[in-house]
């Protein structure tokens, strides 16, 4: 009796776990939408396609894990208008989610994106926020950003240091794109005044493809890295001379060769150079300049201080007289506590009529125009 017990025990309990499959078989059958996989109770659940790159197309950048899909953090390159419509670019803060919407991105979620502090997440943004006992112990906000963010005094948050803009850089003569934390070279861009090759980003000869129209008859071109300037032949008698002992622009100088030339002077050479003791002399064509050294880091005043310092990279230092706070290239905003970068190309003759300006961060560039 005791196993005919037994025996109906078993048989309804294999019952029931072959309902439990079929139950799960037409579960299972049914297809989840993108973004989501089925689980062990045949439930659909959303699928984290930051957890395996395979899973994502973000190609190095930040990933962040939304309902039913992933954002990649992109560059702070996007419009700033609101845009919520299911086209176009959503703003800063935002990304399209699975619905073609425009939905704030929560950047608390990347790791460390705050260092020590806590991260807070507002409707477009973020904030780092540091409670008043770490406050007392780490007084020095710039030492809480992680690498390539810079600790912004007048908003109290962790900014990304545009590499490109200040020309941190080693992309050489390829374009350098900023991305989050970091940059990137786009090694088959390059920027004007080079072009392209086999061997990378090469001058550009303008006065070999410009041929008779770089300058006019009374001048000489002389091509330089990037660019070309016009040279002014002196008038001996009735007959110009482009040849022999000529003057060259401030950063070149005669060549020994029979026929006139200017060539590079190499600054870090010959010792005409200004680079104090924590910088090293880098020779460009012409010119020079100086590079601050492992562990040192260059502020708005132009002085290489050591990292992790109180100058921060925009900020102005408490130590420089308030007659000149700012280097050259830079003024003191309105707030009085940072230096902003000086327009330079507002003035429309500060290039020649063959270029056009660049402005850059503390300082600007001529090149030659491509139309």
């Amino acid at each position: 009796m005791q196993s005919l017990i037994n025996y109906k025990i078993i048989a309804e309990s294999k019952l029931v776990w072959n309902r439990l499959r079929e139950r799960r078989a037409v579960a299972a059958a049914a297809a989840c939408e993108p973004g989501y996989q089925k689980n062990w109770w045949g439930k659909c659940v959303d699928i984290d396609e930051c957890a395996n790159p395979s899973t994502n197309e973000c190609d190095g950048l930040p990933c962040i894990n939304t309902d039913g899909s992933y954002t990649c953090v992109q560059p702070e390159t996007a419009p700033q208008q609101n845009s919520n419509s299911d086209t176009g670019t959503c703003p800063n803060g935002y990304a399209k989610n699975w619905w073609g919407k425009c939905s704030d991105i929560d950047e608390c979620k990347q790791p460390g994106i705050c260092g020590n502090d806590r991260c807070e997440n507002t409707d477009g943004d973020f904030l780092c926020v540091r409670d008043q006992q770490q406050q007392q112990q780490q007084p020095s906000p710039s030492t809480q950003c992680n690498p390539g963010y810079f600790f912004n005094k007048l908003t109290g948050i962790c900014q990304d240091i545009d590499e490109c803009a200040l020309e941190l850089d080693n992309c050489m003569e390829s374009m350098c794109e900023n991305t989050l934390g970091s940059f990137r070279c786009q090694t088959q861009q390059c920027y004007p005044g080079f072009e392209y090759t086999t061997a990378g980003c090469v001058d550009i000869d303008e006065c070999i493809r410009l041929s008779d129209s770089a300058c006019s008859r009374e001048e000489t071109c002389q091509n330089s890295k990037g660019s070309f300037f016009c040279q002014k032949c002196t008038r001996l008698a009735n007959e110009l001379q482009c040849y022999r002992r000529r003057q060259c622009m401030p950063g070149y100088e005669p060549s020994k060769l029979p026929l006139f030339a200017c060539v590079d002077v190499n600054e870090c050479k010959s010792g005409f150079h200004q680079c104090t003791e924590v910088e090293d002399c880098v020779n460009t064509v012409p010119g020079h300049r100086c590079e601050c050294r492992r562990g040192y880091t260059r502020n708005l005043q132009g002085k290489c201080v050591e990292e992790h310092s109180n100058c921060g990279i925009d900020n102005v230092c408490p130590d420089m007289s308030l007659r000149d706070p700012c280097p050259s290239g830079f003024q003191v905003f309105e707030d009085g506590l940072k230096c902003v970068d000086i327009n330079e190309c507002l003035d429309d003759d500060i290039c020649d009529r063959h270029s056009e300006c660049h402005n850059y961060r503390g300082g600007y560039r001529c090149y030659v125009k491509t139309n």
